[in-house]
């Protein structure tokens, strides 16, 4: 006890440092769960003979004890024997102090093992950090001291993976499909996958887990096969192409099916009728023919029959539902024979259209024309609505943009109809086809960016006009209506001030998004007495709480004038995630702080022995004098122990503390000097 009492002396008044640099490390190794870890402590180096000699030091090294549970400490190394340590591992904190039992110093040779740190390993990864490595040479100086941090973590372990790609509307290799990703080294022979029956594959490998992987799709067995993946399903590779990617956690994994060079399944071909009425025309002695982005644009491969007795020319064909075609009708075999598509009815120049979710015919209109042959053309209204809620609408307003009006960005403006909703309404030509987007401002950054489900080429379109029609109202930029966006809320409340006692059903919330329940929302317990919790809230909305000591409504706290809206507290919710400032319960501010001594002109507190199993004694050496009390707080902010009679002129004291009665654990001594109001705070670790 004496060497300790010396050894905490010499620290409190030390002020300098050695010259000489110390590292100490710890590892990092892997275990199976319900292993025993051992973990060595090492002083890698400087505190041999051409080093600093070392007196006494102080570790203390944070674990995870959901992760690890502490066995004890071993294997000390000879010439610092167990019996010139004390150490504990309650709490998530391995403490260990040794001062040389000659109070002289020991030449530590470079990589000795100090002790090995013993656990219970229980699945998992748990960091091995020192928050203390303090060395101290000949005088009790500190030695500059680099610490190594290590950790304990689970031995990995492989899962089984299965991929699964539909190729039913490819024509398969006759060398197979195949699996290449950054699992085989992009070796796109090295796996290959079983044909399951209509055009379905899938293979299955063993992946490490907790990894993130990328992959393709080959058809074929060569880089030539590599299926093209769309952006919007894929990461970059550094090519400017696009790979798969999937993270793979700890259990077997099944990968969705998805279609060959797409992000989702393969879609359901429907039968599109496509018509075409050559009554006004001579056709060519080579036919009629269909082309358009489903054949490549081949003018003679797709030809069109004539039907019945008129002059009308069908050809059907099987394509994808919700996929965007363009075509035109060809009298004869060559580009030179394609129609010129009016504008009213064209995008690019061509016809237009996107696949339904059935089979559809499409009307019989005359060749180069956008109504049928003989009629006389109907014009038809069409309103468009927009919701800007998620939005700042620029002061230059809401316009719309398309195809009808020359993608004019500011020529266009839509009209306000309240609630942040926008109308325009255009009348348009029978069996037109329009794209079109809309603009925040009047210039072409404004534009929406849409998703790729709801857009053609970037934009929102509609197809063949042939009514008035009110357009199904959208959230700027979305293929939705507007939700309302929310961001994560902290709560934070201070309960170390005022002499609030902590009741032991706990520290809650209540507010005006929780139905005013003082028991439905816990707050969690931090650094002894600080409490938070965590909430998503509505951008933008306002809202009222209280902090509740307890869980029922006898708890709430009053809360002042100056800061409250009736009774309670009160904010708008911003648009970002947000921490609100730590108040201290019922007070407008947060709890005063106490002075941590810092420096040789404010009170200096040391306890002694720290970490204890029985009683210490505290030393303190003020420059103030006045009453003086002393508290001992436990983690839930509990008085365990208290002395208030205590009235010290300047100069230093020894006060015994009762801490043999405590139960393990840290806790915190606070000695508050009454008449000065300085408050200077220690922790205290309590062993077994």
């Amino acid at each position: 006890m004496k060497k300790i009492l010396v050894f905490l002396l010499l620290i409190g008044i030390s002020c300098g440092l050695s010259a000489q640099m110390i590292t100490v490390s710890v590892p990092t190794i892997t275990a199976n769960p319900g292993e025993t870890v051992n973990v060595p402590v090492t002083l890698v180096s400087g505190a041999g003979s051409s080093g600093t000699p070392i007196g006494a030091c102080d570790l203390n090294i944070n674990y995870d004890d959901d992760v690890l549970t502490y066995i004890g400490l071993t294997n000390f190394y000879a010439n610092m024997p167990a019996g010139e340590w004390i150490y504990s591992g309650n709490l998530s904190m391995v403490a260990a102090n040794w001062i040389d039992g000659a109070l002289s110093t020991e030449a530590v040779p470079d990589g000795t093992v100090l002790f090995v740190m013993q656990f219970t390993y229980n699945g998992g990864n748990s960091d091995l950090a020192f928050s203390k490595y303090e060395f101290y040479d000949a005088d009790y100086l500190l030695v500059p001291t680099t610490p190594v941090n290590g950790a304990v973590n689970q031995n990995a372990i492989a899962f089984d993976v299965t991929f699964r790609v539909d190729l039913s509307h490819e024509s398969v290799s006759p060398n197979g499909v195949h699996l290449a990703g950054s699992f085989n080294i992009w070796d796109c022979s090295a796996n290959p996958m079983t044909n399951d029956g209509n055009g379905l594959y899938s293979t299955t490998i063993p992946l490490e887990e907790n990894s993130v992987f990328t992959y393709r799709y080959v058809n074929g067995n060569d880089a030539s096969g590599l299926e093209n993946v769309p952006a919007e399903c894929g990461v970059l590779n550094g090519t400017g192409e696009y790979d798969r990617e999937f993270s793979l956690g700890s259990a077997p994994f099944i990968l969705d099916t998805v279609c060959f060079s797409r992000c989702e399944n393969c879609p359901t071909l429907h039968e599109v009728t496509f018509r075409v009425d050559m009554i006004n025309q001579s056709v060519s002695v080579d036919g009629m023919h269909l082309a358009g982005s489903f054949n490549n644009w081949s003018y003679n491969s797709t030809p069109m029959t004539l039907v019945g007795a008129g002059a009308v020319y069908e050809v059907t064909l099987a394509l994808d539902e919700s996929e965007y075609y363009e075509f035109k009708f060809i009298n004869g075999n060559t580009a030179q024979d394609a129609e010129i598509v009016p504008a009213g009815c064209s995008n690019n120049g061509n016809r237009y259209f996107t696949v339904p979710a059935t089979n559809l015919i499409l009307d019989a209109y005359c060749f180069g024309e956008c109504v049928e042959c003989g009629n006389l053309p109907e014009f038809f209204d069409i309103t468009f609505e927009v919701d800007m809620t998620n939005e700042t609408i620029s002061p230059d307003g809401i316009h719309i943009a398309g195809s009808f009006q020359g993608w004019q960005p500011g020529t266009t403006p839509m009209v306000n109809q309240g609630g942040n909703l926008f109308t325009y309404t255009v009348t348009l030509l029978e069996g037109s086809s329009i794209e079109y987007r809309y603009v925040n401002g009047n210039t072409s950054a404004g534009y929406e960016t849409l998703p790729g489900e709801c857009s053609v080429n970037g934009n929102r379109y509609f197809n063949s006009v042939s009514a008035d029609t009110l357009l199904p109202e959208v959230c700027f930029a979305s293929c939705d209506t507007c939700q309302i966006p929310e961001v994560m809320v902290t709560f934070g409340v201070d309960m170390s001030g005022n002499g609030v006692v902590i009741s032991p059903d706990g520290i809650h919330l209540a507010g005006s998004f929780q139905g005013w329940d003082p028991a439905s929302t816990p707050m969690n317990a931090g650094n002894f007495s600080n409490y938070t919790v965590t909430l998503p809230l509505q951008v933008g909305s306002v809202q009222q709480f209280r902090f509740v000591n307890g869980n029922t409504a006898a708890g709430y706290e009053i809360v002042p004038f100056e800061c409250a809206d009736g009774d309670n507290r009160f904010f708008t919710v911003p648009a970002a995630d947000t921490a609100m400032t730590m108040v201290c319960f019922g007070s407008c501010d947060p709890c005063p702080q106490s002075v941590i001594y810092e420096n040789s002109d404010l009170p200096v507190l040391i306890i002694y022995p720290n970490p204890s199993s029985g009683d210490s004694r505290l030393k303190l050496r003020s420059h103030e004098s006045g009453a003086v009390t002393v508290r001992i707080y436990n983690v839930q902010g509990n008085i365990v122990f208290r002395n208030d009679v205590l009235h010290f002129s300047p100069g230093s004291y020894e006060i015994p503390l009762e801490t043999a009665t405590l139960q393990p654990g840290i806790y915190m001594v606070v000695v508050l000097n009454e008449m000065s109001g300085i408050t200077v705070k220690q922790k205290f670790v309590r062993t077994n």
